[in-house]
């Protein structure tokens, strides 16, 4: 049954709903749905209701209605729900479309239109998070553009109003900025020579050739037929033999359309969105800089546990620059840094450094963002590869000796394709 909001005697046919274990839309209490709006609407950003599942009472659960994320969160168990606002009986409503496969536009589902225009009109919000099919999807008004979170795949989107709204909606998609995008920029990336600082340079632009090529490799072109009432686990379309289903081929039946998985790719690098398969080596946004590598007889610059062997010296550089597309304020200046790391020189020590340089060429090793350190926001930061940066003092120092170490950071390397 519908939930209604009632106010000066009139109602208004406002529904939230939360999804249930078998994925099915379910009604909140009519109370409930009058607390849960009247935040909404007023521009809150989250509201809080009490034994709210389905309109039961009495359990004394309080669950957090998190509008950002259009999400209902259990504030006990902290288990996750999705949730939706509705519009019951809608006589019209602005038609909301996106362009699936980069081919064909199709209408938005009528109650995520209602709730993507609520968001925009009612609140103000330059973007919202839905949920369709219980996948999170993130609508940018300004960019006209619509995000699956899971997987980073964009496909474009715009606004149809209906006949009596289409002057005002005409304004709206120009004021969004339809067609608006940031440009990619191509950085490049050096690394350092083991016996010299001399360092040498590697390019990194579009990828798409490489990953059209490595698509072509991974994939097998199939008849509709042997994806059987399947459909593409990223846009959730059903194939077709316009569109037809390519297989990962080193997967478990994990069927896509090829335009689907070139987003993906180009989004996430050249692995399987359901399985994490690698296809190709991953490539990371660290900036411009460089690895000067330097070996040091034994006792020159002693590690604790290590005293018989030699040293291997790391020293990373990285000037200050303009973020690009890839980081977290295109556009903006980060601000550059040095770090200096320490191995052993012994058969352990050199087969982590081989390691090291592959994720310093493959813009692995560092990032931009905020340091957890300082808390300084915009700079050039570690990027979930650890280094010994101290010759001694353990592990809670960074220091040595550790004896789990390249254990440690072997698994880290490995789970960014790293081998």
């Amino acid at each position: 049954m519908a939930s209604f909001v009632t106010g000066g005697g009139a109602q208004s046919p406002i529904e939230w709903e939360w999804m249930d274990d078998r994925r099915r839309w379910v009604s909140y209490d009519a109370f409930s749905s009058s607390v849960i709006e009247s935040s909404f609407s007023s521009g809150g950003m989250s509201a809080v209701v009490s034994s709210a599942q389905g309109g039961r009472t009495g359990t004394g659960a309080t669950y957090t209605i998190h509008f950002s994320s259009m999400q209902q969160v259990n504030n006990a168990s902290r288990f996750v729900r999705n949730v939706r606002r509705n519009v019951v009986g809608a006589p019209s409503h602005e038609t909301w479309e996106w362009k699936k496969n980069g081919s064909r536009w199709e209408a938005v589902p009528v109650p995520i239109c209602l709730q993507i225009s609520a968001s925009r009109d009612l609140r103000g919000e330059t973007s919202t998070t839905a949920h369709i099919n219980g996948l999170a999807h993130e609508f940018d008004f300004t960019q006209m553009t619509v995000t699956r979170l899971s997987v980073g795949v964009v496909v474009q989107l715009r606004l149809r109003a209906s006949r009596g709204a289409a002057a005002g909606a005409a304004a709206a998609a120009a004021a969004a900025g339809v067609g608006a995008g940031a440009s990619a920029r191509g950085m490049s990336t050096r690394s350092g020579a083991s016996a010299s600082p001399s360092p040498h340079v590697s390019t990194n632009g579009d990828r798409s050739a490489e990953y059209e090529r490595i698509i072509n490799e991974a994939t097998d072109c199939t008849a509709t037929a042997s994806a059987n009432n399947e459909t593409c686990t990223l846009c959730m379309d059903p194939f077709s033999p316009q569109e037809p289903a390519l297989l990962l081929s080193q997967c478990q039946g994990h069927y896509m359309h090829a335009p689907c998985i070139m987003q993906v790719f180009k989004a996430m690098g050249p692995k399987c969105p359901t399985c994490s398969k690698m296809y190709g080596p991953l490539h990371g946004d660290q900036p411009d800089g460089t690895m000067t590598v330097r070996t040091h007889r034994r006792g020159a610059i002693p590690l604790s546990g290590y005293e018989s062997d030699g040293t291997i010296l790391i020293q990373y550089s990285f000037p200050s620059g303009t973020q690009s597309s890839k980081h977290p304020n295109p556009g903006s200046a980060y601000h550059g840094t040095s770090r200096t790391a320490y191995l052993p020189d012994n058969a352990a020590g050199r087969e982590v450094l081989a390691l090291l340089r592959k994720s310093f060429d493959q813009r692995m090793t560092f990032t931009v963002g905020t340091s957890i350190t300082t808390g300084r926001s915009n700079c050039v930061i570690w990027n979930g590869v650890h280094h010994k940066t101290n010759t001694t003092g353990g592990s809670s120092s960074f220091g040595y000796p550790d004896p789990g170490y390249f254990g440690r950071v072997k698994a880290e390397l490995l789970a960014k394709g790293i081998q």
